[in-house]
């Protein structure tokens, strides 16, 4: 189980064709403290664990919208099985550090993760850019493999490109978007944004005027 679970409605778009020292933090908060939640949050198996005790409130807000949203949309098949956890940096009851997925299906997904001290527990309040980025890269790229469109090669390097140059912004309104509920407001403008990112992509591979870059 982990926050990612925009990661189903990548599948749909493309299946349509879319027309851890204790010594940096306060009190029991030290960094050990820290990497074990990041680890945790990760690779629980256990939803309502997640949802209730390893994510801030704001965090189920952003990705999820409410907490039964995420209690259904937070499971996955294959997990990582370790998540390697630097750089932590300690500021007050926020802090951030770098994880690195070991395993799973997102194997070698890596970047910055974002948490704030509840009580004696570490939640993740957020996901860095370089992590939903790298997050989306990887899901994408088995996506793409599990298809039957021909010139994956094609689809794969476009996609690649594409998000390498998204804005943080339209990152962000795509990744936040398609964890919440199918017909909201959010939901929907994550799909437009997930659209724009792939259709152009189709279409090369297709031969047609779709181009690598950003419209």
């Amino acid at each position: 189980m982990r926050p990612c679970s925009f990661i189903p409605a990548i599948l749909s778009v493309l299946a349509l064709g879319v027309a851890a020292c204790g010594d940096g933090g306060e009190g029991s908060g030290g960094k050990t403290e820290i990497a074990r939640d990041i680890k945790l949050s990760f690779t629980t198996q256990d939803e309502e664990v997640f949802c209730g005790q390893l994510a801030t409130k704001s965090f189920v807000k952003r990705f999820y919208g409410e907490m039964a949203q995420c209690l259904e949309k937070v499971i996955s098949l294959e997990p990582p099985t370790d998540v390697r956890v630097s750089n932590i940096t300690v500021d007050g009851n926020a802090a951030r550090g770098r994880a690195q997925f070991v395993g799973g299906e997102d194997d070698g997904t890596a970047g910055t993760v974002e948490v704030r001290k509840e009580g004696d527990r570490w939640p993740i309040d957020d996901l860095g850019s370089d992590l939903q980025r790298s997050l989306l890269e990887h899901q994408l790229e088995r996506k793409i493999n599990d298809t039957s469109f021909d010139n994956k090669p094609v689809i794969r390097a476009c996609t690649t490109k594409r998000l390498a140059d998204l804005p943080d912004n339209r990152l962000q309104r795509l990744v936040y978007g398609l964890g919440h509920r199918k017909g909201s407001a959010k939901y929907d403008a994550g799909s437009r944004e997930l659209g724009k990112l792939i259709i152009p992509c189709l279409a090369l591979a297709r031969g047609g005027e779709g181009s690598a870059g950003q419209p």
